[in-house]
């Protein structure tokens, strides 16, 4: 079960749904079955069916962003950086944090949160040189920062006007997001 005001995300794989048992300090994937209701969607839905698939396109976003983070914070540490591997460990956790509040979203619309891992394959860029610098890693994730930001002006444009609670949600995360390219840029440039 989840803990209070942590959301269930699931992966879809074919037709099976695989849960995490644990969010948070990391994400470990069990092929848990879990029921799962069906969304019934009616003509009136159809802008709330396509605020969820948004969200959803947002959240295997935000799960790329912490598992490129994660995989940078390793990096790092081999690389002896530690000042940097804790950094890349914090926007990792905050991606996580933002992938639940999303989630949490998509669920109280009566969505399901789903993370195509055909897509987040594609977002998940793995450089052929497995020893990258901290220098490129920042320079690709200064990039992603910039993709996402972009993303969720778009979203923001497409959020129907009723919808103040999606509107507020993808602001507060648009608002950390824009945050980060001149973090990121300090570090670069030190």
């Amino acid at each position: 079960m989840a803990a209070q005001g942590e959301a269930h995300l699931a992966v879809q794989a074919g037709a099976t749904r695989y849960w995490p048992e644990e969010i948070g300090g990391g994400a470990f994937w069990s092929p848990t079955l879990r029921p799962q209701p069906n969304l019934v969607v009616t003509a009136r839905d159809l802008p709330q069916a396509d605020t969820i698939t948004r969200l959803n396109e947002a959240l295997v976003n935000e799960v790329a962003c912490a598992v490129g983070y994660k995989r940078h914070q390793v990096m790092a540490d081999m690389l002896a950086r530690p000042g940097r591997a804790i950094m890349f460990l914090g926007y990792a956790g905050e991606a996580l944090a933002h992938a639940n509040r999303l989630a949490g979203r998509i669920e109280q619309l009566g969505g399901i949160p789903v993370i195509d891992p055909d897509l987040l394959a594609d977002c998940v860029p793995v450089p052929a040189d497995n020893l990258p610098t901290v220098r490129a890693m920042l320079a690709a994730d200064i990039a992603s920062e910039q993709a996402a930001i972009d993303s969720y002006c778009r979203l923001l444009m497409n959020v129907a006007a009723e919808d103040s609670v999606t509107r507020i949600l993808v602001e507060d995360i648009l608002a950390d997001a824009l945050a980060h390219p001149e973090e990121l840029r300090s570090w670069l440039d030190s």
